[in-house]
């Protein structure tokens, strides 16, 4: 029998660690309040996809440089916790956005802003509102996916977050190639 820590012929680091990758049992929350359990749940995701990628990376003998590969968590993620990941970066930007509203420096209360920039704001966070249900909804049915815990996903684009009008994202290298070679290395 085989050793199952062993290279496979013509395995890619990425294959490798998704073999040996785990899934958060279900958690079972109570929590009433929609940001706040989503924060509960996709925040326990994203630990649990550092610490069982730590494991592994342990496990296989695996050095990543964080510094230079910083994104390398990201290898053999399965599908939920992209999207939870994904979710988090949405409710960032919300909370960043409605904090505009409430800024001391701004000087200006909402209710004194002119009705064209408040219906900008709401109209903005309606869609960043929108962005960040519909990645829970995408996690929740990656979640409850018949043999989920064997699915896996490979980013083809690293950036799932908001992409609004009038935004620039310029996308990032990947750190590792799908045959394995560092970005750096295939230079």
């Amino acid at each position: 029998m085989p050793d199952s820590l062993a290279v496979r012929p013509k395995e890619t680091v990425a294959e490798l660690i998704r073999r040996h990758r785990r899934p958060l049992p279900a958690p079972a929350t109570d929590i009433e309040n929609v940001r706040a359990r989503a924060v509960a749940l996709c925040s326990a995701e994203v630990a649990h996809r550092s610490r069982d990628f730590q494991r592994v990376e342990r496990a296989l003998g695996l050095a990543f440089d964080r510094w230079l590969e910083p994104d390398c968590e990201q290898l053999g993620q399965f599908p939920h916790e992209a999207h939870a990941a994904a979710a988090l970066l949405w409710l960032s930007h919300l909370q960043t956005h409605e904090s505009a509203k409430r800024t001391p420096w701004s000087g200006i209360p909402f209710r004194s802003w002119r009705t064209d920039e408040r219906a900008a704001w709401l109209a903005k966070r309606r869609a960043l509102w929108s962005g960040f249900l519909s990645q829970i909804e995408r996690y929740h049915a990656a979640r409850e996916l018949p043999g989920a815990s064997h699915q896996h996903l490979i980013l083809e684009e690293r950036s799932a977050g908001p992409r609004l009008e009038g935004w620039a994202r310029t996308p990032r290298p990947l750190p590792i190639l799908r045959d394995g070679r560092t970005a750096a290395a295939s230079g």
